[in-house]
């Protein structure tokens, strides 16, 4: 026989994966920890196999675990665009939302557009700058929600919500050679692909030297383009007309970023709307 899956079962088990903590989701969910450790187990006794492992207060994934992630996302993106058409939200207020740039893209816009289209009455406030500076507004209520970066593994607050792999690039056309110093277009401190840049050729003591300022994400990828230099990009917004380097080309891996989503301590009930489908979307 088929078998139903209980939407509120799915939530809950979205929620330990995205927080990686009982405890975080049941603050998510506004339940207690025993509420969503219960509901974890009664899934797992539906699909007959374990979801999640606890690691002491760290909470992962299983194989099983991992499958049915995709599947719930789904399940509950339909579950919610099916509420949302038929019965009215209610919500409204104003949502600050922080977004460093290299993520206020296509993907952020289609979930931004998504959101408007369900909640007409809430109304969006978008601010663009450096992870830091966003967290700082945060922190002091100035923000609602961040989506920013950091180095993989640097940290455990936030939703880690994907990670993407940073690669030294240049025009196709640029002309280096391994064991040369290396002409940079760098940012300024405290960007985080500088300090990953600067970190790794000193790591691997690989002479270098600064071609071009460019104090943007923009700014980079025109200096880059213009072939002034040597930078370091995430590769989902590497261009076809840039090249990658790799260890064979004499330069050391760079470390992974992460993406992740930060929340104030006291979102509003739009705040919180959004921030889940910020996190469902990206996670998906």
């Amino acid at each position: 026989m088929r078998r139903d899956l209980d939407i509120r079962l799915l939530r809950a088990f979205l929620a330990i994966a995205d927080y990686e903590s009982f405890t975080r989701a049941g603050e998510r969910l506004h339940l207690t920890q025993s509420a969503v450790s219960n509901q974890l187990k009664r899934l797992e006794q539906q699909l007959g196999t374990r979801l999640i492992e606890r690691n002491g207060k760290v909470s992962t994934l299983t194989e099983e675990g991992r499958m049915l992630q995709a599947y719930a996302r789904r399940m509950l993106k339909v579950n919610d665009e099916a509420v949302d058409a038929i019965l009215p939200t209610g919500v409204e207020g104003l949502v600050r939302v922080g977004v460093v740039e290299e993520v206020a893209g296509e993907r952020l816009a289609a979930i931004l557009t998504e959101f408007n289209e369900r909640h007409r009455a809430v109304k969006l406030e978008l601010s663009v700058g450096l992870t830091r500076h966003l967290v700082a507004a945060l922190e002091k209520q100035d923000l609602d929600i961040v989506v920013g970066k950091r180095p993989a593994g640097s940290a455990t607050d936030g939703i880690r919500l994907c990670c993407d792999r940073l690669v030294w690039v240049a025009h196709r056309d640029f002309r280096w050679m391994p064991g040369q110093t290396v002409p940079l277009v760098l940012s300024p401190a405290p960007c985080i692909h500088r300090r990953a840049i600067l970190n790794t050729l000193e790591r691997t003591h690989h002479p270098w030297r600064v071609a071009c300022h460019a104090p943007t994400l923009t700014s980079v990828r025109t200096a880059v383009l213009a072939k002034l230099g040597i930078s370091a990009l995430d590769e989902s917004t590497v261009t076809p007309a840039m090249r990658i380097y790799s260890a064979a080309d004499g330069l050391a891996s760079l470390p992974d970023n992460e993406v992740i989503l930060y929340k104030t301590t006291k979102p509003t009930h739009a705040a919180d709307l959004l921030a889940d489908l910020v996190a469902t979307r990206f996670g998906g």
